[in-house]
């Protein structure tokens, strides 16, 4: 939120901002005294994050620079799989098993082209072919 509003072009850019930033920027709507209070405890931590983002900022900037098409492509695709796996709750540490299976995108996206009933069935049908396969 700083950087933006800190920019001479704010004004323009604030009434193009959206859910988006809105949501990218939500902990800044939370309390001034909590966050200071957060940061001072969990001061080695945070800092450690920062190097890490800071890292990664510098090495999405080099490709940028770089206009390096498939280098953006495969950054961008290992970034999208992530927040994949994220938002399908794959993440788990060791030993824990996930107690709901989430869909996948593919089961997804077949779904909203399919409906669900149809894309369900063929999920089905392609479990029994692989289990067929695996033995």
């Amino acid at each position: 939120v700083n950087v933006s509003a800190k920019s001479p072009s704010w004004t323009e850019i604030a009434r193009l901002a959206s859910t988006g930033f809105r949501d990218a920027t939500r902990l800044a709507a939370g309390n001034p005294e909590m966050s200071r209070d957060i940061c001072i405890t969990n001061q080695d931590s945070i800092l450690r994050w920062i190097e890490k983002f800071t890292d990664e900022l510098d090495s999405f900037r080099d490709l940028l620079k770089q206009g390096n098409v498939a280098g953006l492509g495969k950054y961008f695709d290992q970034t999208w799989e992530a927040r994949d796996r994220w938002m399908q709750n794959k993440i788990s540490a060791r030993g824990v098993v996930p107690t709901e299976q989430l869909p996948t995108t593919i089961e997804t996206m077949g779904g909203m082209v399919l409906g669900d009933r149809a894309a369900g069935k063929l999920r089905e049908m392609y479990d029994w072919q692989n289990d067929d396969n695996n033995r």
